[in-house]
């Protein structure tokens, strides 16, 4: 998880940990995700640019983009064009 942006929140922690562990195929990847979902969050507009591939790498909330970045993005499986839409729209909607 070399590029994943500040950890501000924890929010943010418990997104980092989960992906971590998942990928290196650990089982508790599951704990943290729970603790990543069970903590309080603005979810997605349903319009949010590549809505359904940021849900399927655990970006579930507006939350989760504070102090994400592009090459956080790339490193968990989106496209360049996706990465930079997503973080757009994200800061734009927390205008």
């Amino acid at each position: 998880m070399r590029a994943f942006g500040t950890l501000g929140s924890s929010r943010r922690y418990y997104l980092a940990r989960y992906r971590h562990l998942k990928s290196i195929r650990d089982d508790r990847w599951r704990e943290w995700e729970g603790k990543h979902l069970e903590t309080p969050g603005t979810p997605l507009a349903t319009d949010f640019p590549h809505r359904a591939s940021l849900v399927a790498i655990g970006y579930v909330a507006l939350e989760d983009f504070e102090g994400a970045t592009v090459d956080e993005l790339l490193e968990a499986g989106l496209t360049l064009a996706a990465s930079r839409a997503a973080i757009a729209a994200a800061a734009a909607a927390r205008i």
